[in-house]
């Protein structure tokens, strides 16, 4: 655990009174419910009875379709012909070594592959519950969620993907490996807070295709494992309300 040094001010860990808590949350959600309009409220109903319905299996399915690997596409990124390979050989060393930036957060040790549930920020651990129904917000559960979501965006695997494109040294492609095999192992579908938002599902996605079509391996058939499903996390239109649940 990075310990308290990197907790923001007004990032709480501590655990308050059950009484303090309790009439805290009380006085929120009852400001919130002052602010929203008939219309609003009916709609968190149902989306809340929803999630909740799919929580049990009554709706959506937890099954991820096998991937349809028969077409062989083109890959849509290329390097550059006098491109400079030692910096971005510099940085793919980096990452192989487990050493990552996330934000203020500068060359930190989190492993590799890392912990994916783990805020690298606090230290705390987020339990992999139903991802629609997790609190995301509430830092005593899942730390500093910014942190986390930034790790898991898989930024990181575009720039071993980059390295492996200049240098063709297997080894590369080798960490994006694993930390793609650790990552469908630590965050199965549907669970944990890297799912819980459907931009984070569509960021993850991006940087994917980039890497799969950076490295261009036919092994990096992994990548698409589940590239169908974590669509729909996310809803065909807008957003009803932006303000928070």
């Amino acid at each position: 655990m990075l310990g308290d040094d990197f907790v923001e001010p007004g990032l709480r860990l501590e655990s308050p009174s059950g009484a303090t808590e309790t009439m805290e949350g009380f006085r929120w959600r009852l400001n919130r419910l002052r602010c929203m309009t008939p219309v609003e409220v009916s709609h968190r109903l149902l989306r809340t009875l929803s999630m909740r319905a799919e929580r049990a299996g009554l709706l959506g399915s937890g099954v991820v379709p096998a991937p349809d690997l028969a077409l062989e596409p083109r890959p849509w990124v290329h390097a550059a012909v006098k491109a400079d390979a030692a910096p971005y050989l510099a940085a793919a060393d980096r990452v192989a070594a487990g050493k990552l930036d996330i934000f203020a957060l500068r060359d930190v040790d989190l492993g590799s592959p890392p912990r994916w549930n783990r805020d690298p920020k606090t230290g705390v651990e987020a339990p992999l519950s139903f991802s629609k129904l997790l609190d995301y917000r509430n830092p005593r559960v899942v730390g500093d969620i910014k942190y986390l979501w930034e790790l898991n965006r898989h930024l990181h695997l575009v720039t071993l993907a980059q390295a492996y494109a200049l240098s063709r040294d297997v080894r590369y492609f080798h960490v994006i490996w694993q930390h793609l095999d650790s990552w469908f192992a630590a965050c199965p579908y549907r669970m944990g807070p890297n799912w819980s938002s459907a931009l984070e599902v569509a960021i993850r996605l991006i940087n994917w295709s980039f890497t799969w079509s950076i490295s261009m391996r036919s092994s990096c058939a992994a990548i698409f494992r589940f590239t169908r499903r974590p669509t729909t996390t996310s809803s065909a239109r807008p957003p009803a309300f932006s303000s928070p649940p």
